[in-house]
């Protein structure tokens, strides 16, 4: 009688010890799924608020006259981050030799792949005979930028 006794408060230690230990290491498992969670949006907030040095502009080579018109460009957009850019708008300004804007255009490049580049033909212009460009919007839902 005794030693069933024994034997039966021993099974119960041991089922307190595994119930314990089995809640342990899903607490450490919880843990370890917050942190990540916690270290993936500091990274994302990095990547917002330096969003121009990972998603970039650059113009190809073009032709000009000297009276006035581009011809031959393009733009291609670089997203350099592990997050897909849903939409980017780059505005493209003709200038005058004067340096004065002739005319400005719009842009858009959509679903932008992680670490993929993008390229849009532009249509020649009669005028201008040198361009600026700059990224004027970035929207992706991935890094919450609406």
């Amino acid at each position: 009688m005794k030693s069933i006794k024994q034997l039966l408060i021993l099974v119960a230690v041991i089922a307190v010890i595994l119930i314990a230990f089995q809640g342990w290491k899903a607490h450490e498992k919880e843990e370890a799924f917050k942190e990540r969670e916690r270290l993936e949006k500091e990274h994302i907030a990095e990547i917002r608020r330096n969003i121009t040095s990972y998603v970039r502009a650059e113009r190809s080579s073009y032709q000009y006259s000297n009276l006035g018109g581009i011809y031959g460009l393009s733009i291609s957009v670089h997203n350099k981050t592990e997050y897909p850019i849903d939409k980017v708008v780059v505005k493209v300004s003709y200038l005058k030799p004067s340096g004065d804007t002739w005319k400005e255009k719009y842009v858009d490049f959509y679903l932008i792949d992680p670490y993929k580049v993008i390229e849009n033909r532009v249509a020649d212009e009669q005028r201008g005979v040198r361009i600026e460009y700059e990224i004027v919007s970035i929207k992706s839902k991935a890094l919450e930028l609406f």
